[in-house]
């Protein structure tokens, strides 16, 4: 399985700290967001992580380096949104890998049915936002998804916001599920009876997934819960995946110091 973090946005509303790298680079405990993510995927077993960037992306360089990511460019990042920084990287995540080893002509039954396991599963990707962080354990269960689409959602959401915000209804988008399908996502929300959870940013395709995901997208500026929403009008079901673990979304400065206060002691979450 592959894995792609899209981390080609500024984040403007961390002010400075984005004055000169990406959003993906501002640092929680001294260490970047983006090595959270990393850390996360590849406990998971995720050798294969590919990169989007965009702004201030000879930032970004040294940890391409160093961690091996393939990357791909989102030239018009200050005019489009996640879903076109996705796009950017299509090709490549629809690209079959290959299982290293003997041909199935070799192998037993049972061995011949373990592959095909491992070759389903590197069939799919999954797709992280560069501005969070969370637990190896979180994308595990999201590999672990029976669906073309799925999506990975906190259930203990409100605590974080009651602390992010002085009116958690303030920043909380609506978000609805049916025998964990989910019917709702990103409108505007009075009542916290609306808000089953929050999505996280974290997803998972299939192959055939992706490519439906993607087929509905029709302006670089459509976001990721705006397409999720026309997926559902669609027809399509994703499955949603609940997780109960650390897990934070840093849109500012204050966010930074808000983790760093609740979550003392981690520089990792494997």
């Amino acid at each position: 399985m592959k894995a792609l973090i899209l981390a080609a946005g500024r984040g403007s509303r961390m002010g400075a700290l984005t004055d000169s790298k990406p959003k993906c680079l501002v640092e929680l405990h001294n260490k970047p967001l983006l090595l959270y993510q990393i850390e996360a995927l590849r406990a998971a077993h995720i050798s294969e992580i590919g990169i989007v960037v965009g702004y201030q992306s000879q930032a970004i360089a040294p940890f391409i380096e160093s961690y091996k990511l393939k990357v791909f460019e989102n030239a018009q990042w200050a005019d489009s949104n996640m879903v076109h920084s996705l796009s950017c990287a299509k090709e490549w995540l629809l690209d079959s890998v290959s299982i290293a080893g003997g041909t199935s002509s070799h192998m037993s039954i049972s061995q011949r049915s373990t592959q095909e396991n491992a070759e389903n599963l590197r069939e799919g990707c999954i797709v992280s936002y560069s501005d969070i962080f969370y637990s190896a354990q979180g994308v595990k269960d999201l590999m672990r998804a029976k669906s073309d689409m799925a999506i990975l959602y906190s259930s203990k959401w409100r605590h974080l916001w009651e602390k992010r915000f002085i009116n958690p209804l303030e920043d909380a988008e609506s978000f609805k599920m049916r025998d964990n399908i989910l019917c709702e996502i990103g409108s505007r929300t009075q009542s916290i009876d609306e808000i089953q959870g929050q999505y996280m940013g974290l997803l998972y395709f299939s192959k055939k997934g992706l490519e439906r995901f993607l087929s509905l997208e029709n302006s670089m500026k459509i976001d990721t819960t705006s397409l999720l929403r026309r997926c559902i009008a669609n027809g399509e079901k994703i499955l949603c995946v609940k997780y109960a673990g650390v897990w934070g979304e840093c849109d500012s400065a204050s966010d930074i110091a808000l983790y760093e206060g609740l979550y003392p002691h981690f520089t990792h979450l494997t």
